[in-house]
């Protein structure tokens, strides 16, 4: 699969950046993607949400988008319509992702860490499975776990085996960490710092592999 991003946050993002000269005509020739559907379930099946957000960039392991005010998040009790802007951290090879909401004016409202497991990516829809758990970063860096008795009930009501509740406490470790050390876009202020970030990291870990990977 060939990374791609949005064509008109390249000249943003070179400005921010001191990379090579292939990476330049590469990220100035990269296509354009539109949509990404997600869709979250629980551990026994039953529809937890589902939303469209603009897709900026993906790889095989790797997808960030980005959510705009207004869009409408499907639930299976009711839908509802989120005020903020969103970039969502969504890899494909971890059991978590990590989605930064912004206000309308682009200030950062707080980040949502959700557990989960069996990320696929099929036909344009993101698929997974949550587990309950939650990291809840905010803009001054306080941060707390939610939903911890929720993952204990469901944990014996719909029998996770041991290694899916190994696997989401290793997750929160791993967030926690990320938290406390500032990583990831848990020190930005803005959305348009936060992107900036975010692409750039992913630039230049494919200027480190040279030339991206062909269809």
């Amino acid at each position: 699969m060939r990374p791609t991003v949005r064509t008109f946050l390249v000249p943003k993002l070179l400005v921010s950046l001191s990379i090579g000269p292939r990476l330049v005509v590469w990220l100035s020739m990269i296509e354009t993607r539109s949509s990404l559907t997600i869709v979250s379930s629980k551990y026994d099946g039953r529809f937890r949400f589902s939303m469209d957000v603009d897709l900026l960039y993906s790889s095989s392991s790797l997808l960030l988008a980005r959510g705009r005010p207004g869009r409408v998040i499907r639930r299976a009790d009711a839908s509802r319509v989120s005020p903020y802007w969103s970039l969502e951290y969504l890899p494909l090879d971890q059991p978590y992702n990590i989605v930064s909401f912004f206000t309308p004016e682009g200030a950062i409202h707080q980040h949502f860490c959700n557990v989960l497991t069996s990320p696929r990516l099929t036909d344009g829809v993101l698929s997974y499975v949550d587990l309950d758990l939650d990291v809840i970063v905010l803009p001054d860096g306080t941060h707390r776990v939610e939903d911890r008795e929720e993952f204990e009930h469901n944990a014996l009501a719909l029998r996770y085996p041991s290694h899916i509740v190994r696997l989401a406490e290793t997750a929160v470790r791993d967030l926690m960490r990320l938290v406390e050390e500032r990583g990831h876009l848990f020190a930005c202020t803005n959305i348009d710092e936060a992107e900036q970030l975010l692409l750039s990291l992913y630039a230049e870990q494919a200027a480190h592999k040279g030339v991206p990977p062909s269809d």
